[in-house]
């Protein structure tokens, strides 16, 4: 039996700049609506994208402290495209392009008690434009968003701030789009971009991080594809034991699947490959692109209760935190102590989202 390979084209680059006292983190997905193409070897390739004008992305703001100040997680979605974008597009037309609005408010939080405040931002446009490759009139939907999470340092004793921002960009599949694949099970290609990034680490009083990931899931349960998370040159990956799952550098991320035995990378080659350009400035200024292989994975046909059967995400965040020391009894490694306690709980809770 011949295997369907369905090609999700979720082109994603990301970057993250941080500025003297912020981490920002910035990141893009696109795609195009193409029919499915049938390819050498008999099978079929489908790049989905026909839901990709229905889209929403995801805001969260928080948690936030600014001294004894406290606010969130604060939650918001909103549509990617507007109905202009989404009407019939025709070679030639000009690019449009939609301003996202929805990052929950408010996103200054303070001054509290010691002077300190906390600030969190969330911004990004849509645009839909002509593909340039083809010859008849194809829409290009692309998103960009920004996260930014920063603060001011009270100057009394005892304050401390914590901003958190993140934004998701989920990629639904529908029963319509999977009903092209001929079997039973299929492959999915998920390519994926880091385009840059950089913090000022953590030490004493201080943390500042930004990060990335990647996940598939459907009604029966979600596949940790990949987790960045990087303070510094300090570099953590995560991702699930999944036998069926291939990880490859590619040149493009808006191309067809690039399987060259010899662009194979393991997790240990990919975090290596990080530190190495961290180490020294603290900046990600290389951009790398990956190549996620899914193999053999069931057609999902259970409703994930919003109208689709599987769904694939990737999310760019930041985090930033200061404290100076309380006075007293309570000295500034306790103090730094709970805030380390904090990020800890708050990465357990992006883990369950």
């Amino acid at each position: 039996m011949k295997m369907s390979v369905a090609l999700l084209l979720l082109v994603s680059s990301a970057s993250v700049c941080r500025g003297q006292s912020d981490a920002s983190a910035h990141a893009r997905m696109a795609s195009s609506w193409y029919k499915p193409t049938k390819v050498k070897d008999d099978s079929f390739s489908t790049i989905f994208a026909s839901t990709a004008a229905k889209a929403n992305i995801f805001w969260t703001n928080g948690d936030n402290t600014a001294d004894d100040l406290v606010n969130g997680p604060l939650t918001a979605s909103e549509a990617k495209f507007s109905a202009a974008q989404t009407t019939a597009f025709r070679k030639g037309d000009p690019p449009l392009e939609h301003t996202f609005t929805a990052f929950p408010k408010p996103t200054k939080l303070g001054p509290g008690v010691y002077g300190s405040i906390a600030l969190t931002t969330g911004v990004g446009v849509s645009r839909v434009e002509e593909d340039p490759t083809s010859a008849v009139s194809v829409p290009h939907f692309s998103a960009n968003w920004t996260v930014v999470a920063t603060g001011i340092l009270g100057t009394t004793p005892g304050a401390h701030y914590d901003a958190y921002a993140k934004g998701v960009d989920p990629w639904s599949l529908t029963a319509a789009e999977l009903s092209s694949l001929p079997d039973t099970t299929y492959d999915l290609w998920i390519p994926f971009q880091i385009g840059g990034g950089n913090s000022i680490g953590t030490g004493p009083g201080y943390s500042s991080s930004f990060g990335f990931s990647v996940d598939y899931a459907t009604a029966l349960g979600s596949s940790h594809l990949l987790g960045i998370e990087a303070s510094g040159d300090q570099v953590t990956l995560t991702g699930d034991n999944l036998p069926n799952l291939s990880l490859y550098t590619i040149n493009d991320v808006t191309a067809a699947p690039q399987l060259d035995p010899g662009n194979l990378i393991t997790f240990n080659q990919l975090h290596n490959a990080l530190v190495s350009d961290l180490t020294g400035d603290y900046s990600l200024d290389s951009p790398i692109s990956l190549g996620f292989l899914l193999r053999g994975i069931p057609v999902p046909t259970i409703d994930m209760g919003d109208g689709s059967l599987a769904q694939i995400s990737a999310d760019a965040h930041a985090h930033e935190a200061a404290a100076t020391p309380e006075p007293g009894s309570v000295t500034l490694a306790s103090v730094v102590s709970i805030g380390l306690l904090a990020i800890r709980r708050r990465r357990n809770r992006q883990g369950r989202r």
